[in-house]
């Protein structure tokens, strides 16, 4: 190996190497324009033509709801034990809050991995790997 002579390099570049893994793998947001249109594909055929689902002038939000039960094979009442119906639509701030506590506790995971990765690394190359 070419750092088997020069252990502090050896021991940036797998510090260095489990960040980078780190960060890698510790993001889960996926960007808005990932759900956009960008020009003309077979799926720009199935999306709505309207901005709303809730927009009344189209049938769109019977159409997925409809598609949900025909297909998707949940419990009956499932969407309706979530979410209430209100003025401006559904109201599902239980639903967010709870999928905001769990990205909270994902992120905790993945760092903790990170930095118990980033631990044995140093404890390898400091003490076992001169001895190697």
């Amino acid at each position: 190996m070419a750092f088997a002579n020069q252990p502090c390099l050896s021991l940036i570049f797998f510090f260095t190497c489990s960040l980078v893994l780190g960060f890698a793998f510790s993001t889960t947001f996926l960007s808005d324009t990932l759900f956009e249109l960008h020009g003309s594909t077979s799926r720009a055929l199935l999306q709505a033509k309207k901005n709303a689902i809730n927009d009344e002038q189209s049938d769109c939000a019977s159409t997925m709801f409809s598609y949900i039960n025909l297909y998707g094979k949940y419990p009956p009442g499932l969407f309706a034990l979530q979410c209430r119906e209100g003025k401006e639509g559904l109201d599902c701030t239980d639903v967010l809050e709870a999928k905001q506590k769990s990205t909270a506790d994902i992120t905790y995971i993945t760092t903790s991995t990170l930095f118990l990765l980033l631990l044995s690394n140093a404890f390898y190359y400091m003490f076992l790997h001169p001895f190697l």
